[in-house]
């Protein structure tokens, strides 16, 4: 899990079908020592796992990632310049939970995704970590 490590919750507004989260990256955090060295740029794996994080506790259940329709990765989020992000999310909630979400500071829209969650389920576990071995 990357919150309280990799970033805070400051701020949050949750309605029926949505919600506006404020969020710190923590600038001096490890992976920027590599991703890049003298540019840190924030992974766009792990803009998506703030997503799935801050879904996981809107809901307070443990999600995973069904299908993801479309992402796109609008500008590049250096944490130096810009440590705080809005994620915008809105959802649909039937038997999957289908997301529009948004990654935006006051200027810039760093990122846009449009993905299903489900409950992780046992086997969604990799081996070794409580699922079942393959």
């Amino acid at each position: 899990m990357l919150l309280n490590d990799f970033y805070v919750m400051l701020e949050q507004h949750i309605f029926p079908r949505g919600a506006e989260v404020r969020i710190r990256i923590h600038r001096e955090h490890d992976v920027f020592l590599g991703h890049f060295p003298g540019n840190p740029v924030t992974p766009g794996v792990v803009q998506m796992e703030i997503v799935k994080e801050i879904l996981e506790h809107i809901t307070g259940r443990e999600l995973a990632m069904d299908q993801m329709r479309q992402c796109k990765f609008l500008a590049v989020h250096n944490p130096f310049e810009t440590p705080e992000l809005v994620i915008g999310i809105t959802w649909e909630a039937g038997k999957e939970l289908e997301i529009q979400a948004r990654g935006s500071s006051p200027a810039t829209t760093y990122f846009k995704l449009s993905a299903s969650y489900r409950e992780k389920r046992e086997r969604d576990q990799p081996p070794g970590k409580g699922g079942a071995d393959r």
